[in-house]
């Protein structure tokens, strides 16, 4: 299976690098920003590393061929939301519906909404969001969006709560290392595909929790 993760040097893309470079049947394509970065996502187990600038997407033109999936967790920390967090994704999505790739996963977030009304300083992130989970939803793409709660750097449990609706994500977090295994479970199996679901810490296993959710999603 060949994957090309976009944002591959962030905290969630090395800690995915690194899970799915476990897999041996898994060729790995890096996408980071920083020619300085390649040592760094070799070292975790990518096979090749595109330098890519994520904040001028229509630089990139096409993907690499015999892509089987295509996971997109960058993000620009709120520094440039309109072209990295908004229309990367979507220009990715156009990509991936011209090559005909067969998966399309994308880290978004709980309380995505193009229209949202949310009134912290979060509100500019949840509608770039939304706007780009609008946008691939409506390209008749294989997709899957994952929105999970408030990320946190403690150690990972292994356990989560996930639900396709009305999941109290408010206030909740979890782990970036869950969040990365849940994104290679999803990879390696091909799960969720044309869901939107929400995820936080929780107390059933990962594998577990995705599985069940996958079933009720058919």
């Amino acid at each position: 299976m060949n994957s090309v993760i976009f944002g591959a040097h962030g905290q969630i893309g090395q800690r995915l690098t690194q899970r799915l470079a476990q897999n041996p049947h898994q060729y790995i394509y890096a996408v980071i920003r920083d020619s300085l970065q390649q040592q760094r996502m070799r070292q975790l187990g990518a096979d090749e590393v595109i330098v890519a600038n994520l904040a001028k997407p229509e630089e990139l033109d096409a993907l690499p061929q015999a892509t089987d999936t295509v996971i997109f967790v960058a993000g620009s920390q709120g520094t440039d939301l309109t072209h990295i967090d908004q229309n990367a994704a979507m220009h990715i999505g156009d990509l991936v519906k011209q090559q005909n790739i067969a998966h399309y996963i994308v880290l978004s977030s709980f309380g995505a909404d193009a229209h949202s009304q949310n009134t912290t300083p979060l509100r500019d992130y949840l509608i770039a969001k939304g706007r780009a989970d609008d946008y691939i939803q409506q390209l008749g793409i294989p997709y899957t969006l994952v929105r999970p709660g408030f990320l946190s750097n403690q150690q990972g449990t292994g356990c989560i709560e996930s639900r396709l609706s009305e999941l109290d994500c408010r206030n909740k977090t979890i782990p970036r290392d869950d969040v990365a295994h849940i994104l290679a479970l999803i990879t390696e199996n091909r799960w969720l595909i044309n869901e939107c679901f929400e995820v936080i810490g929780g107390n059933t296993p990962i594998a577990e929790s995705l599985a069940q959710l996958n079933q009720r999603a058919r």
